[in-house]
């Protein structure tokens, strides 16, 4: 199943699952948190620096921004390329949450593994993978957004019917209940 978004969302580097149903944002333009340093906190980390590669593990939290990312472990691959990395993250379950300037809902994604690559700028949530904005829901066993082409692919149903199940609430055009 494809759905086409009519906005684009941001990515970060730490992005991973909120992008599926975030802030729009003109295509190319960048949020501002992006240009923020990255911290990480663990119970242990081991760095490779030849590899280029790092591990974190143990009640892992990564923020960028207000932009925050939890998980069992989150491992930092840079790739060839000037600032390329892939970020995978897993967790029971690895989570994101990114609040939003009002109007815009704040992100809140989880899934089991989250692995985003910031050169594809492609972020695929697998195991009983769920995105909520504000209220709209996209549950689905795997979710892809493929930001560049703005759009979702999800696939395989996280609940027993096996069927990807997408939740859009009326717009409240500023009436408050």
């Amino acid at each position: 199943m494809s759905l086409k978004r009519h906005n684009p969302v941001p990515a970060t580097v730490i992005l991973m699952a909120a992008l599926a149903l975030g802030t729009p944002l003109p295509a190319a333009e960048t949020p501002p948190y992006t240009r923020q340093p990255i911290h990480i906190e663990s119970d242990r980390a081991e760095m490779d620096q030849i590899a280029g590669r790092s591990v974190y593990s143990g009640n892992v939290t990564l923020t960028q921004g207000e932009a925050v990312l939890r998980g069992d472990e989150i491992t930092v691959t840079r790739l060839p390329g000037e600032d390329n990395m892939r970020i995978v993250v897993t967790g029971d379950p690895a989570t994101y949450h990114e609040p939003r300037t009002a109007p815009a809902p704040p992100v809140d994604a989880r899934s089991a593994r989250m692995q985003y690559d910031t050169d594809s700028e492609i972020l695929q949530l697998s195991g009983n993978a769920r995105v909520a904005r504000g209220s709209d829901v996209l549950r689905g066993d795997d979710i892809r957004y493929h930001r560049r082409e703005e759009r979702i692919l999800a696939s395989g149903g996280a609940e027993e019917s096996g069927r990807v199940q997408i939740i859009i609430q009326p717009r409240d055009n500023g009436n408050q209940q």
